[in-house]
């Protein structure tokens, strides 16, 4: 089983990640999708683990990829932020690149609005405005992919 914590579009608002950090257990891994992605650096120190991190439209000076490919329990896992595929005009782009990549799993952000939705075979995750204190942990258990939407009020 794997169990991962996604957080986006945080914007410098890091006295909402310090809440969330206490309702994380039995995280495998951390993943911020861009929009302050130079927070992940206080994700960082506040949990003591690494954060895979992504650009998105404000990371004008971040060193970060624009887009992540993982593989996690089995689950082949697309990251990016969303800007690049226009995702606020629909998910049309992303579910074409999430098929080129052959992602099971995509998390993306720059909407600010937590969504689910299955495209297929493919589930495509949304945690929200971290900002907003909306974020979400994701479950890989036995083949099964299980979002969890959060909020923390700011």
């Amino acid at each position: 089983m794997t169990r991962i914590a996604v957080f986006s579009d945080s914007h410098g608002r890091l006295e909402v990640f310090e809440k969330a950090v206490r309702e994380l257990k039995d995280i495998s891994a951390i993943v911020h999708l861009g929009d302050c992605a130079s927070d992940a650096a206080e994700i960082m120190r506040l949990t003591g683990r690494e954060i895979l991190t992504i650009n998105g439209n404000c990371d004008i000076i971040s060193r970060e990829p624009l887009f992540r490919k993982l593989v996690l329990d089995g689950k082949t896992v697309y990251c990016t932020h969303g800007h690049r595929e226009h995702v606020k005009m629909g998910l049309m782009r992303l579910s074409y690149r999430a098929e080129e990549e052959q992602a099971d799993l995509v998390l993306y952000g720059h909407t600010h609005i937590q969504s689910v939705r299955m495209f297929g075979k493919t589930c495509f995750v949304n945690p929200g405005a971290m900002k907003d204190g909306h974020y979400c942990t994701i479950t890989i258990d036995e083949g099964a992919i299980t979002p969890d939407m959060h909020f923390i009020r700011p």
